[in-house]
């Protein structure tokens, strides 16, 4: 398994928009959620280390490693029960850049 280094615009522009889209809803969503989703925060870092690994080229392995770890505090992207609609885009777009990141480094 390659652990190539790529750059962020290496990888789908649906990655990237969905990143865009992300920095808007996510301290929203940890605002209205964060109380009764302290995961939340988890969230947050580790989409910073991801955008962060994407921008500076880290490899592969690395950020795969970052999507598992997501995957992991979120459940594998599940819409909580009392998600608002935020929530749930917040979900969708992490489920997004998941599978566009997985896409490229596969």
């Amino acid at each position: 398994m390659s652990d190539k280094k790529d750059t962020f615009e290496t990888y789908p522009p649906s990655v990237r928009a969905a990143f865009n889209e992300l920095e808007v809803v996510l301290p929203v969503v940890r605002r209205v959620h964060g109380d009764a989703h302290p995961e939340l925060e988890e969230v947050g870092r580790l989409v910073g280390e991801l955008k962060t690994g994407l921008s500076e080229g880290a490899g592969r392995g690395e950020l795969r490693g970052i999507l598992d770890e997501l995957r992991k505090v979120t459940g594998g992207y599940a819409i909580p029960a009392d998600a608002c609609g935020g929530y749930q885009k917040e979900c969708r777009l992490l489920s997004q850049i998941d599978a566009g990141i997985r896409s490229v480094t596969e």
